[in-house]
């Protein structure tokens, strides 16, 4: 088992299992028992994610593919093919309309939860993907990546915005703080981080910390910016 992510009413929890399968339970007051068991991936199944209002389930698979579930009834709605290796992270959109999904593939994908239809392929990372999360206002993704970074990405548009760096070690998990001004992220190498992601207060922390300003090519590097900001 994996992850545990809880419905938006607190009433009922998801499982992941490496037994191919996930399960939803019901844990009100009255008494925990299981509700569904959703079966028809062909490998274990790694992360389990749930939409805003608690109608859809997502299931990340090492077989490489992701699939929407009714929360209510457990059948299968959808199966998202098009990764080339495993898919070890999932996350809704706050809106419920997009589904995000990370594979050891070294790319992120954005698929449309109607139809399955591939919105966006993001590559940059220099090795596989572990978690994926969406900003609370839905507009900005982060990826983990075994190559020990975090990256964070238009949703919209795909194009990268930040580099975030500093674990000596595969970045495994991430999530937004609930205003979206925070990143935090756990790693292999025994950490977890919490990064400023707003690049205009990103670069006021950075003044404050170091003692010379950033050279050009690392502004382009983990700023994604052709020209660096100006001090005040």
């Amino acid at each position: 088992m994996s992850t545990c992510p809880r419905s938006p009413d607190g009433k009922r929890l998801a499982t992941s299992r490496f037994d191919k399968t996930a399960k939803v339970w019901d844990i009100s007051p009255e008494g925990s028992r299981e509700l569904l068991l959703l079966s028809g991936h062909t490998a274990p199944i790694y992360r389990i994610a749930i939409n805003s209002d608690g109608t859809r389930l997502a299931s990340a698979s090492f077989e490489g593919t992701a699939k929407v579930w009714d929360a209510v009834s457990g059948r299968e709605l959808l199966n998202y093919s098009g990764h080339a290796g495993r898919v070890l992270g999932i996350a809704f959109s706050p809106d419920g309309r997009r589904l995000a999904t990370a594979s050891t593939d070294g790319t992120a994908k954005v698929w449309d939860v109607e139809t399955g239809q591939e919105l966006l392929t993001l590559s940059g990372h220099a090795g596989g993907l572990s978690g994926v999360a969406f900003s609370p206002d839905g507009k900005r993704l982060a990826t983990a990546g075994t190559d020990a970074s975090t990256r964070i990405w238009n949703a919209v548009s795909g194009q990268e915005l930040l580099t975030l760096i500093g674990n000596r070690r595969a970045v495994f998990d991430l999530a937004y703080s609930p205003d979206g001004t925070r990143l935090a992220t756990a790693s292999f190498d025994g950490t977890i981080r919490v990064y400023v992601v707003p690049i205009e207060d990103l670069v006021a922390l950075a003044e404050s910390r170091v003692t010379r300003s950033l050279t050009s090519e690392e502004c382009r590097k983990f700023l994604h910016l052709e020209l660096c900001p100006t001090a005040p």
